[in-house]
Formats: C-alpha cells, sequence, structure tokens
C-alpha cells in the first residue's frame, strides 16, 4: 500500500479557494512543513547564526531616543528615510520603454504644488500625542522615557543578532518569521538570506525597535485622531482586517515623514494582532468622500 507524503493534498488549492472554504493557509508554514522544506530552513538558519557571528553593527540612521523633547521632535520628522529594500522596475533595465505615469497623476504632478506652510507657522503639522498630552493634560510622559535596546546594546548602532530576534519574536514562534521569507523566494536559501538581511538592516536604520517602544506617544497627533488607518474585525481567514480611509489623508495637513512614521508603526502593530494568521492582514481602502486633495504624490 502506497503511503502519502506528509501533508500531501490532490490539488493545489488557490487563495480564493481558502476563503470559499473557510480554511487558513498551511502550506509553507510552521507544521506543515515538507521534508525538503524542513531541510531549507536548517541551512538557512545556519548562515543566520554564522551572520551573527561575524557581522559588523549596523547604525541607527534615525534614533528616536533624542527627539523625545519638543523642540527636536520636528527635526526627527524631517529625516525619516523610506526607501524600498528592493529598487521598483520602470522598464528601462532591459532595454524597454518606460512606462507612462497615469494620465491624472501626471496632470496633477505638472501643477505647480502650493508652498505648504511652515512648522513653526503651523506646529500641528508635527506636533505629536507626546506633545499634546503635555500641553493639555499632564506633564508626565504618556511611556517611559528610557529605551534601552536589545542585548542593552549602544543607541547608536544594533548587531546583526539584536536587530534579527528583535523582529523575529514579535510573533511569538522566529521560524514563521524566517520562512516568510523563504516563501517570498520561491525557497530559493540564499535569496531569502539577503532579502532578510536587507530587511534587517532597514529596520535597524529606521529605529522600529524604538518606534514599537515608544508607541503612539511619538506619532504625529492629528494623524492617530482622525482615523486614517485601524484594525476593525478578521476576515474567514482569520486575517485582521486594517481599513484605511483615505478621505483622512490631507498631505497639506502634516509633515511627509510623520505619515511614512506612522505606516511604519501600524505595520509593526499589526503583526501584534496577526499571531494567529501568521503575520497576513487583510487591507480594506475606503474611498468614499475621495477627493483631488486627498491624492499625495510625495507619498505614493
Amino acid at each position: 500500500m502506497n503511503t502519502p507524503t506528509e501533508h500531501d493534498t490532490t490539488a493545489v488549492k488557490t487563495l480564493l479557494d481558502h476563503y470559499r472554504l473557510g480554511e487558513p493557509l498551511t502550506s509553507g508554514r510552521v507544521g506543515w512543513l515538507t521534508n525538503d522544506q524542513k531541510e531549507k530552513l536548517r541551512q538557512l538558519w545556519a548562515m543566520l547564526l554564522a551572520e551573527m557571528e561575524t557581522s559588523e553593527p549596523v547604525p541607527v540612521l534615525h534614533s528616536l531616543s533624542h527627539s523625545s523633547s519638543d523642540d527636536t521632535q520636528a527635526e526627527d520628522l524631517s529625516s525619516l528615510s523610506f526607501e524600498p529594500l528592493v529598487p521598483i522596475s520602470n522598464g528601462n533595465e532591459a532595454g524597454g520603454p518606460k512606462k507612462p505615469s497615469p494620465w491624472w497623476l501626471t496632470a496633477w504632478a505638472s501643477k505647480p504644488a502650493p508652498t505648504p506652510p511652515s512648522e513653526k507657522d503651523d506646529p500641528l503639522r508635527t506636533e505629536t500625542v507626546q506633545q499634546r498630552h503635555r500641553s493639555t493634560r499632564a506633564k508626565e510622559d504618556l511611556v517611559p522615557t528610557t529605551f534601552v535596546p536589545i542585548f542593552k546594546e549602544p543607541l547608536h548602532s544594533r548587531s546583526f543578532r539584536s536587530g534579527f530576534w528583535q523582529a523575529a519574536t514579535q510573533i511569538g514562534d522566529p521560524d514563521s518569521w524566517v520562512l516568510r521569507f523563504l516563501r517570498a523566494r520561491s525557497w530559493d536559501v540564499a535569496k531569502a538570506f539577503d532579502m532578510l538581511k536587507r530587511t534587517v538592516t532597514w529596520r535597524v536604520g529606521q529605529a522600529i525597535d524604538e518606534i514599537s517602544f515608544f508607541g503612539e506617544s511619538l506619532l504625529h497627533n492629528a494623524t492617530m485622531e482622525n482615523g486614517l488607518a485601524f484594525a476593525c474585525t478578521e476576515d474567514k481567514l482569520g486575517n485582521p482586517v486594517y481599513v484605511i480611509r483615505v478621505r483622512a489623508n490631507v498631505a497639506r495637513q502634516r509633515n511627509i515623514q510623520a505619515i511614512k512614521r506612522f505606516l511604519c508603526w501600524q505595520i509593526e502593530t499589526s503583526q501584534l494582532l496577526a499571531t494567529r494568521s501568521d503575520g497576513k492582514v487583510t487591507m480594506l481602502f475606503d474611498f468614499s468622500g475621495f477627493s483631488r486633495e486627498n491624492i499625495d504624490v510625495k507619498l505614493v
């Protein structure tokens, strides 16, 4: 009698099939790995552990620990980098023609942009939740003001070990986080390692661990109050559903860097709600009330 292979299925189910049946995704996840996938996971872990022993410290480019005071917050917000980890292709690499921009975006970008108000003239564009709390409710801070990195490393840099474990343990099982990169790179161990290493480097540079520590206190107060994005329920697969109310995104009302930090915080905290769904979330964009002032070319 033939013995079926581990977790063998007669047909590959699509994502739509999983939603129709209400069955969570299991392929390539902890507890549902084939022997070949287990071996690739072991290989990647061996590379990661070796990197922890030999890598140089990664500098923290935009630390928040020195931006807790009112007089440094605006400067810190304007320095936050949000460069993508992987360059976005425009078709020129292969000699092909450059893809034209959508007509509506070209028309919008061709119009002279109005001069944004000065940060000093309109402090609400950079005011954080902490600053609003201090000025209207109490003198005490919302959170502890002393941040200590994992493994008690210096504030100006982190080791690869520190950056990796801070990210890998946020959902409870480090294997689950590492497997994301193997699935994203079609189980190519070398490519998954390169992607994971660059992700850790980016997270350290942007001080994601500090964003998690300070939480809402150093985020833009107006953005937090207008309900731009929030989690409200779960879908059929148990994924948290995030609603993005596009009409609440008005560029002239806040610093561009403030919204980028808000997005970093939203992505990081979403993982705490997605422990049962292995980090997957469903995003629902609400375009009701959408108008021209909601088109944010810089953010796109």
